[in-house]
Parts: structure tokens; C-alpha cells; sequence
């Protein structure tokens, strides 16, 4: 059965949908902005459960780089999907039933290319960005980026800015000596600052090419390697980054203090 069959058998049947703590209701009352995000789950977790058999066990994440998890043992499988998927079409559900089923060892290139130009559900990206915080104890981000908007994107810019959230362990995937300052989340349109940064010790003409940084990712999006692999940093965004006039001095700077904030971030934990 298709998602949108399944959103048919939902919709007339709102008991299944209501929140049974929310006070009683009519049904001229019941908006979109409520109950869509759980109708659209709802659905396609029928389909797989249904294509997939007894053995699934459906997780709902709004990661956005691992988009799709699978772990199998004594007849299970465990999957972790994003809901960037919550509004994929039949083909790409289908596809995704043949990867989780074992049909096919490799993600399919329907589900590839929908992940690529899909972004998180409206109400998703909405509460992630009610939590973003700009002002810390040192900085403004959201000064700062608005300064390096107007003098190198002619304020052309619609920027979403906060600083990162401490880290929560000592233990990292790519070992102790990687620390990443800056994220542009394109399914969010947020710039995402590391903490370490909101520091008297960290010169605002370093954190403005940080900023700068992100916000190139953010203006030029990345392009397709001749062997269709992404790339984030091109020669065209090379040759703009060093556009930033502390460029030489900031990249100076970050080769002299490195260390200290490897060393910094460790404190933060």
C-alpha cells in the first residue's frame, strides 16, 4: 500500500491521532500545524512495516547526515530513517524497502538524489532553529555575521546563526586532534559556531573568518566532483574565502593556537 493510501486510512480515523491528554476538541478545531507531522509518520511507517515484515523496528531521527541505519541480529532489523523521509515518494519508499530487506547491499540512487534535495519537515527545522542562541558570554554572532554580510555579501544574506552546544564527551569518532569551528546545516539554513570560540582569548577578526567561512558554504552550496562526489571547498571557494581581508593573518593565527583550543574544548565538556 502507498503513503498517500495510508494517509487516507489515517485521516478518517482521528482517534488515532489525538493526543488523549489534550482536551476534547471539534473537528473544525483540528489544525495541519498539529497532527500532519504524526499523520506522515504514521504512514510510512505502516508501508515499511507492512513491506518489511514482523522483524522491523522503526526509529524516527532528525539526524541529517546519517539519514539511514540499519543493524540486523536474530531476525530483527533495527532502523534508524530520518525524517527528511516522511515525504518521500512511492518509488523512493520503495527503494528503501529493497535496502532495509537486504535486497540490494548499496543505498539506492532514488534515495540518494530524494536525501539531496530534501530538507528536514517544516516543523522540524522550525523547532531546532527556536533554540538557536547567537549571544554568548563573549560574542554576538549574530552582530558579527551581519557586519561580514553587508561588506562581503552586499547584505544579500537571510543568515540563522547560533553557537554549537558544549560537548557532552571527551571520546570523539576522529580522535582528539580534530576540532570542527564551523558547520554550515543546509537543511536547517543555520551556522552553527563551536563554543571554544566565545572566548576573550580568541580575536573577533579570527572568529569573523569562521563565520565568513559558513557563510560562503551557505551562498555558493557545493558542487559535483567529476566522479560525482560532493565537494564542499572548490577552487571557486578557495580563491573567495581568501577574499576575507584577515584571511592570511586569522589562518596565522590558528596555526599558532590550535593546541589551546583542542585543549579549551576538553574544559568545555
Amino acid at each position: 500500500m502507498s503513503v498517500a493510501k495510508h494517509l487516507k486510512s489515517i485521516f478518517i480515523m482521528p482517534d488515532v491521532i489525538r493526543d488523549s491528554s489534550a482536551p476534547p476538541q471539534n473537528d473544525n478545531e483540528l489544525t495541519h500545524d498539529r497532527f500532519l507531522p504524526d499523520l506522515f509518520e504514521s504512514a510510512i511507517s505502516n508501508t515499511l512495516h507492512q513491506k518489511v515484515g514482523r522483524g522491523l523496528r522503526l526509529t524516527f531521527t532528525n539526524n541529517r547526515k546519517s539519514l539511514i541505519s540499519i543493524k540486523r541480529q536474530a531476525g530483527l532489523v533495527d532502523v534508524r530513517l530520518s525524517r527528511i523521509f516522511l515525504l518521500a515518494d512511492e518509488n523512493t519508499v520503495y527503494d528503501l524497502v529493497r535496502f532495509i530487506k537486504g535486497a540490494t547491499l548499496r543505498v539506492p540512487r532514488s534515495v540518494m538524489e530524494f536525501a539531496e534535495k530534501s530538507t528536514l519537515p517544516p516543523h522540524v527545522a522550525q523547532k531546532a532553529l527556536s533554540r538557536a542562541n547567537p549571544v554568548g558570554k563573549v560574542y554576538n554572532l549574530r552582530k558579527i555575521a551581519k557586519s561580514i554580510n553587508a561588506r562581503y555579501f552586499d547584505g544579500a544574506l537571510n543568515i540563522n546563526i547560533t553557537w554549537g552546544n558544549k560537548p557532552r564527551r571527551k571520546k570523539r569518532r576522529y580522535g582528539n586532534r580534530v576540532i570542527q569551528l564551523g558547520l554550515y546545516d543546509r537543511d536547517l539554513d543555520l551556522v552553527r559556531v563551536h563554543p571554544v570560540l566565545d572566548s576573550e582569548t580568541v580575536p573577533v577578526e579570527y572568529l569573523g573568518l569562521v563565520v565568513y567561512h559558513e557563510l560562503l558554504h551557505k551562498k555558493l552550496g557545493s558542487k559535483r566532483g567529476v566522479n560525482g562526489e560532493r565537494r564542499h571547498h572548490g577552487s571557486e571557494f578557495r580563491l573567495l574565502e581568501k577574499e576575507y581581508e584577515q584571511y592570511r593573518w586569522a589562518m596565522a593565527w590558528e596555526k599558532r593556537n590550535l593546541n589551546k583550543l583542542l585543549n579549551r574544548r576538553h574544559k568545555l565538556v
